[in-house]
C-alpha cells in the first residue's frame, strides 16, 4: 500500500506568511534539496504577473532573514512570475519530510499557510510510527493545522507512458532487482551495474520517473483536497 499524506501548516516566522498579507498563492513546482551542501534549490511560481506589487514581495521575501537564503533569479511571464532560490535545508519544513524518506508532490502557499502532499513509498517497515515521528517533528517547527492520510493499492497502469524510455528502463530495472523492497534488495550502485550507467544517471533518472508517477497520481486529488480550504 502507498500512504499519501496532505499536511496544512502555519509555519509561524517563515517567509510564507507573506501571503496572506499580499493575498497571493505561489506553488513550489521545481524542489531539489542538496543535503551536502546544505540549501535546497527551488523554484517558486507567483500568481501575478511582475509589476511593483511581486517586487516588492520578493524583496520582502529576499530580506526576510527565515528560510530563503539567495534570490538567485526572476523570471516574468505572462501571467506569473516565478523566483529561482537557494533555501536552507536544515531550517526548512521539507528537510522534515525528506528526513523521514517522504517525497513532496506538491507544495503551495496562500493565505498565510503552507500546503503539502506528500507520499511515504512502500520501503518503511512501520508506517504509524513514521507518520508520527513526521507529525511530531512538524509540530517543532510550525503549527499543524490539518494532517490527514490516505492509502492507495497501486499506481494506475496508464501513468508509465509518461516516462521516457530511459526512465521506464530505470524504474523497470529497479523494481525487478528489489530496490523498493523492505528491506531492499538492490541500491543505486547495483541498478547503475545492471544497466551500464553511471550510479548519478540512474539517480536523477529515478528520480524523474518517481516524480512523474507520483504527481500523475496525485494532480487530481490535490485538486479536490484543497477546495475545502
Amino acid at each position: 500500500m502507498i500512504n499519501v499524506i496532505h499536511v496544512v501548516l502555519n509555519h509561524y516566522g517563515d517567509w510564507t506568511e507573506l501571503t496572506e498579507k499580499y493575498d497571493v498563492v505561489i506553488d513550489n513546482p521545481y524542489y531539489v534539496p542538496v543535503q551536502s551542501m546544505g540549501i535546497n534549490f527551488e523554484l517558486f511560481r507567483i500568481h501575478e504577473r511582475y509589476g511593483s506589487y511581486v517586487k516588492e514581495l520578493i524583496n520582502r521575501i529576499r530580506n526576510h532573514g527565515s528560510t530563503i537564503v539567495k534570490v538567485i533569479n526572476v523570471i516574468p511571464n505572462r501571467e506569473y512570475t516565478d523566483a529561482v532560490m537557494y533555501g536552507d535545508y536544515s531550517k526548512s519544513v521539507k528537510s522534515i519530510f525528506v528526513n523521514n524518506m517522504f517525497i513532496i508532490s506538491y507544495s503551495s502557499f496562500k493565505y498565510g499557510l503552507e500546503y503539502y502532499t506528500a507520499i511515504l513509498p512502500p520501503i518503511k517497515a512501520s508506517v504509524n510510527k513514521t507518520l508520527s515521528e513526521l507529525k511530531s517533528q512538524l509540530k517543532e517547527k510550525a503549527d499543524v493545522i490539518s494532517f490527514k492520510q490516505e492509502r492507495a493499492k497501486q499506481l494506475p497502469v496508464k501513468i508509465i507512458t509518461e516516462l521516457t524510455p530511459m526512465e521506464r528502463d530505470v524504474i523497470n530495472t529497479a523494481y525487478e532487482l528489489g530496490f523498493f523492497n523492505y528491506p531492499r534488495g538492490a541500491n543505486l550502485d547495483d541498478v547503475a551495474k545492471e544497466l551500464k550507467l553511471s550510479k548519478a544517471t540512474v539517480d536523477y533518472h529515478l528520480r524523474n520517473a518517481i516524480r512523474k508517477i507520483i504527481s500523475s497520481y496525485l494532480m487530481k486529488k490535490e485538486k479536490l483536497c484543497w477546495e475545502q480550504y
